[in-house]
């Protein structure tokens, strides 16, 4: 099988554009539902052609683990986010409508009509309402190219501190049923730890987690919108899924941004000097590019998050950084910042910089995750997930499958091991 490229196709946007919008329905209130069989285990031999499918709209599951027949998942606790049950079950809803902006998806909390498709996110309880291990924020099937149109995912809201955190986890459990994997780069919704500040949803290329770096049972990889396997493009990909939202919430918010590195009015005492220049940046949706000119040069651009640069042997003098960050909407944040190169004379010079002397960070030095087969094969401190060394911190995820299972896996955010994995960076699709 080929590997899927970056481009979109204008005509499969331009026939989505003219659907209606996909729904997306969070269930608050409370839920029994039907235990599923699971495909390839307990359907061997059945004719039937839904046998072990999720579906929103007959609330049937296949995801509990347990051997009973029927789960319920209590309502959402509101009394733990507010006083106001109806504000904060609006509150989830904007919030989750937020993160997908721009994407031709609707978030409801009305169950939809009988005759309307739509997928489905049940929040509220805890796992063990359903027969999955304990500290487990959410569950969702990695439904590659969304081959199901009425998965059933859970967000775990019990032992959740914030709504906003709800939301992400809402979000992120929603898009896994979309057949989007986790990230590594924790601005982005499908970091799995939803504790992070975010940015939306990745527009380039971001490294997929190793630990998720996973085939379906039968032996496919989920293809992506780039050209390695190992990387998905999140807003893209839920573009080409659903098309361009036709009223979508108009974003005039610029993106932050800041040189973390080196420090304003930083002096590097010997010339010529090299370093590393570090960008922080963050937005309410998400991030596109970044670009940097010194004295007034032209503007260098790095496509990739994180952002940053090399420089490479500037000589002596005093160097203006002008570092520009544009968000999905086009809005742009700005900073800039002095430092100074060798001896500081009077009047300070103010060098012109040639194309060599300044590259993107286009990759991460820190090499590849160490291979693995058991832990005493890692670091101290680190554990042997799905083949690769991992850092223990607060928070993983793992991949679950249902033995012979033919269809989706399913994606588990786990309150235990970590993750904590620098990556390579992939080129930009943009």
């Amino acid at each position: 099988m080929g590997v899927a490229t970056a481009s979109l196709s204008m005509t499969l946007l331009a026939t989505l554009a003219g659907d209606p919008a996909h729904v997306l329905y969070l269930h608050t209130s409370g839920l029994t539902l039907t235990v599923a069989p699971k495909r390839g285990v307990d359907c061997s031999g059945r004719s039937d052609p839904l046998c072990g499918m999720s579906d929103a709209a007959l609330n049937t599951t296949w995801l509990p683990t347990g051997a009973t027949d029927r789960v319920t998942v209590p309502a959402l606790r509101t009394e733990d986010f507010g006083d106001e049950p109806d504000l904060v079950r609006q509150a989830l809803q904007q919030q989750v409508a937020a993160l997908f902006s721009g994407i031709n998806l609707e978030v409801v909390l009305e169950r939809p009509e009988a005759d309307i498709e739509y997928s489905m996110v049940i929040v509220g309880g805890r796992p063990s309402d359903i027969g999955i291990q304990a500290n487990v924020a959410g569950i969702a099937p990695l439904d590659c190219e969304d081959q199901n149109h009425r998965d059933i995912a859970f967000t775990f809201s019990e032992d959740i501190n914030t709504i906003t955190d709800v939301a992400r986890v809402t979000a992120q459990e929603a898009a896994h049923s979309y057949g989007l994997e986790h990230e590594r780069e924790p601005i982005f919704v499908m970091h799995p730890d939803p504790r992070q500040a975010i940015a939306g949803f990745s527009h380039g290329c971001t490294a997929i987690d190793p630990a998720q770096e996973v085939s379906n049972p039968d032996g496919i990889k989920c293809l992506h919108l780039c050209e390695s396997l190992a990387h998905q493009s999140s807003f893209p990909e839920l573009l080409q899924r659903f098309g361009p939202a036709k009223r979508s919430i108009p974003d005039f918010e610029a993106p932050l941004v800041d040189v973390s590195q080196p420090v304003s009015g930083a002096h590097f005492p010997a010339s010529p000097a090299t370093f590393r220049i570090d960008l922080f940046a963050s937005d309410n949706i998400g991030l596109k590019r970044s670009w940097l000119s010194v004295n007034g040069g032209t503007a260098m651009e790095d496509p990739t998050y994180p952002y940053g640069f090399n420089a490479h042997a500037w000589d002596d003098g005093a160097y203006q950084l002008e570092v520009v960050v544009e968000d999905s909407a086009g809005n742009r944040g700005h900073a800039s910042q002095t430092l100074y190169i060798g001896t500081q004379s009077d009047p300070i010079q103010w060098p012109a910089l040639g194309p060599e002397s300044l590259s993107p960070q286009l990759e991460d030095q820190t090499g590849d995750p160490v291979a693995c087969t058991d832990d005493r094969q890692c670091a101290a401190s680190t554990h042997c997930i799905d083949g690769v060394c991992l850092q223990a911190d607060s928070l993983s995820c793992q991949v679950v499958g249902s033995p012979g299972y033919g269809g989706p896996l399913s994606l588990l955010c786990l309150l235990s091991l970590g993750g904590t994995v620098r990556r390579r960076r992939g080129q930009s699709s943009e």
